[in-house]
């Protein structure tokens, strides 16, 4: 049984869940609602319409009768007063572009001045006059109990008719204070000939307030998303006019199921009668959206910053030639202003978009999940039986970020390289999806990338001229010194000319790659069209586990990289790993598809 018609829409910060709410609202008629904590517009977008603590009557113009108004009062006052306002906003017989821009903000320098705050202000006004014109019949319709002892799985009669007292009081709730102000709306969404209305609640679990995950059970004071959620319910219980639906979205970036849904200690038996379950969580969203078919004018093209803004999640590409793209990136990515090399959080996060890391099946792994994707920008893909399956594919701008901050401070890195290492691989907090010794591959491999490009010291991001911003770009030379020395490792002083002769070739080759992606089909051809995508990401590839030959591949590039681009010049070095202290005899490597190293 469904519980209430809401839809969980889970998924990782910028990647289109306000902008899809948004762009229903041009097609349907819908509405967005944010309920983020911070005020300023720096943490994040869009900025919040109402919080919490306004909710809980901590702002100067709630009496202190509102402040004593238990939750699920507040929630259907609240729904009540935003559908009245919606409601007095909707267009007649203009195109539902007019209904938006009613709420739009045009200057996000001055919230207060927009149309939007101004509706807000009246959805508080009508809110707080809804509790204090019923206050003395809400007073005393609410249901006596004591919600210390209940819970879901109590077969006493006495705890059962109080769950059912308490879902009528749900439904007199939502009768009293929302009903006839949805009456209202349904009228309008039919007159603009549809059938439903969407209302999404956007940054829905910040109205949780941590200290409801304990203690007293049932209904309560302080406001939460579960109080929005019961009021919501048991709008179930009524028809509206013209057979008009109302839909919910719930938007947020935290995977955990139990603040979407919960049921413990907030929940408990006063939850709804019945073993009611959410509908799945919805967490598909497209990838590289803003992705644009561009032929490269010439190679160094694909290590702009503004170039490399277009793959991934949108929110990149909104920030266009703006200088703050990697400072929002890391901002982003840890999550606060500082790296911590000895936080696991943001080691795995950092390490994650670089060299694929695969969590385990570990409670520690699953902590780290959730956390990864509120906070770290993982992706959530899928849910599976209240598991969450997560993933980091191959996004440039969240590696360079990654790179920028690893390469800021040698101590740090080191720190966090023994972190990643000591607590995440070899506690098994992390696992190798690829063959034994891949990992470590990786891992190498970018270590070398890191310092045989700033060998000299710089940043990894160069130029300060926005336009020119890029990823400082490596010659095969440069890498293969740096990873096996002057000599490549060949003691062998008969060889000196030929290891000479390599690094000369190799001096005028280029390499690209910032961070690694996973293959999950065996790689049978190997194609310009499939190199020159790699080149533009930025990324080098690990096989699937069942790919012959080699184990993985970078894409380099022959020649000036400020010409104009010829895809005939790119191409690839392969790797075979083996996981063993002495090195393989020479025939296993001349068995590979390229030129031996």
């Amino acid at each position: 049984i469904y519980y209430g018609r809401m839809i969980p829409f889970v998924q990782a910060s910028g990647t289109g869940k306000s902008r899809l709410a948004w762009e229903l609202g041009l097609r349907i008629p819908a509405f967005c609602v944010c309920f983020r904590e911070g005020e300023l517009p720096t943490s994040g977008w869009p900025p919040r319409d109402i919080n919490r603590k306004s909710f809980d009557g901590l702002d100067e113009q709630q009496s202190i009768f509102v402040v004593n108004s238990q939750a699920e009062e507040k929630a259907a006052a609240f729904l009540g007063a935003l559908v009245e306002v919606l409601r007095d906003t909707a267009p007649v017989d203009l195109p539902l572009q007019a209904w938006v821009n009613d709420w739009s903000i045009k200057d996000p320098t001055d919230l207060e001045g927009s149309s939007r705050h101004r509706c807000f202000e009246q959805v508080k006004k009508l809110t707080h006059k809804r509790l204090t014109t019923f206050k003395e019949e809400l007073y005393a319709k609410r249901p006596s109990h004591d919600g210390t002892t209940a819970t879901e799985a109590d077969n006493d009669t006495g705890v059962q008719r109080l769950r059912i007292s308490v879902t009528r009081w749900h439904e007199l709730l939502f009768k009293m204070l929302a009903k006839p102000a949805f009456d209202m709306l349904a009228g309008s969404v039919q007159h603009l000939g549809h059938t439903r209305f969407l209302l999404s609640l956007d940054e829905c679990t910040e109205l949780n307030d941590p200290s409801l995950l304990v203690g007293p059970k049932g209904p309560q004071r302080k406001m939460s998303l579960i109080a929005l959620q019961r009021i919501i319910k048991a709008a179930d219980q009524f028809t509206f006019p013209h057979g008009i639906e109302f839909w919910y979205m719930l938007l947020d970036t935290n995977s955990s199921l139990y603040e979407l849904a919960p049921s413990g200690p907030d929940a408990s038996s006063y939850r709804l009668a019945g073993a009611l379950k959410p509908l799945p969580v919805w967490c598909h969203v497209d990838f590289d959206q803003m992705r644009r078919d561009v032929e490269l004018k010439s190679a160094e093209q694909a290590l702009l910053i503004r170039f490399l803004a277009m793959f991934g999640r949108p929110y990149w590409y909104t920030l266009g030639d703006s200088p703050d793209v990697v400072r929002a990136a890391r901002k982003k990515l840890i999550y606060h202003d500082k790296f911590d090399p000895e936080n696991l959080d943001h080691v795995f996060a950092i390490f994650a978009n670089r060299i694929v890391l695969e969590l385990s099946d570990k409670k520690q792994s699953s902590q780290i999940a959730v956390h990864a994707v509120r906070s770290h920008m993982r992706l959530l893909t899928d849910v599976l039986d209240g598991f969450i399956v997560t993933n980091a594919p191959s996004e440039p701008m969240l590696a360079i970020a990654a790179a920028d901050i690893l390469n800021d401070s040698p101590r740090n890195y080191a720190k966090a390289v023994e972190t990643l290492v000591r607590l995440l691989i070899i506690d098994r907090i992390v696992t190798d999806r690829g063959r034994q010794g891949d990992l470590c591959t990786r891992l190498l491999f970018i270590l070398t990338r890191d310092k045989a490009t700033l060998s000299n010291g710089g940043s990894f991001v160069d130029c300060p001229e926005p336009a020119r911003r890029g990823v400082r770009p490596l010659k095969l030379s440069d890498f293969l010194t740096t990873l096996f020395g002057d000599d490549l490792g060949v003691k062998d002083q008969n060889k000196g000319d030929e290891v000479q002769g390599l690094l000369v070739d190799a001096g005028n080759i280029w390499m690209n790659f910032t961070h690694w992606t996973q293959t999950d089909e065996e790689i049978s051809i190997i194609t310009s069209e499939w190199l020159y995508e790699l080149w533009c990401r930025g990324v080098a590839v690990q096989c699937t586990h069942g790919q012959s030959v080699f184990d993985s591949l970078v894409v380099t590039y022959r020649g000036d990289l400020a010409q104009p681009f010829d895809k005939s010049l790119l191409g690839y070095i392969v790797v075979h790993t083996k996981a063993r202290m002495k090195a393989s005899e020479r025939k296993l490597a001349a068995a590979l598809a390229s030129p031996v190293i």
